[in-house]
């Protein structure tokens, strides 16, 4: 769950896994990387949230409680789906609308 909420504080720092063979091979290439790059997040997580979302209000709706002595409602762990997906959607969208800046590459 934590993980999921801090997707977008991981994109938006830079501390995420990251490939960036195709914008150190062509520099010219970075900023429009980037909003493609910004375009598939969102995509993404567009999708994650819907899916999240979807299978939370199942669980709310079929009452669906863990099989512990709590019997704690599923719905609340199942809300970290939706929530990271928001996270990174906004994120993303981001990304479209501020490119983040051109880097030098040293050779």
């Amino acid at each position: 769950m934590i993980a999921f909420v801090a997707s977008g504080y991981g994109l938006n720092t830079g501390h995420h896994f990251r490939v960036a063979l195709l914008s150190e091979t062509f520099p010219r290439l970075q900023k429009p990387l980037a909003v493609l790059s910004g375009v598939l997040e969102a995509l993404f997580d567009a999708l994650l949230l819907m899916a999240g979302a979807m299978q939370a209000y199942g669980a709310f709706q079929q009452d669906l409680r863990s099989d512990t002595l709590l019997q704690v409602p599923q719905v609340w762990p199942m809300l970290a789906f939706p929530i990271g997906g928001l996270a990174i959607l906004l994120q993303g969208l981001s990304h479209i609308l501020v490119p983040p800046p051109v880097r030098k590459v040293l050779r």
